[in-house]
């Protein structure tokens, strides 16, 4: 599944979480093969890509890149 956030930014911290506790659930991630998250380069992907404990989920700013993660996933 690919989550195209590009072209949005949030204009606080804040919202960002409350959108990636909503996505970036258990509940999705156990019923999903792989999960990429398309965004904007910024505080917030590098926070998302540092915190990310997930196999089955990636965050970038690179579309090709998730789109070669994607169908690369085992």
């Amino acid at each position: 599944m690919l989550v195209n956030r590009k072209g949005y930014t949030p204009e606080h911290f804040s919202v960002q979480k409350l959108w990636k506790d909503k996505l970036f659930s258990n509940n999705i991630l156990e019923n999903t093969i792989a999960v990429a998250f398309l965004l904007e380069e910024g505080d917030i992907l590098i926070h998302l890509e540092q915190s990310n404990t997930k196999d089955n989920a990636m965050f970038s700013s690179n579309y090709d890149q998730l789109i070669d993660w994607l169908t690369k996933y085992k």
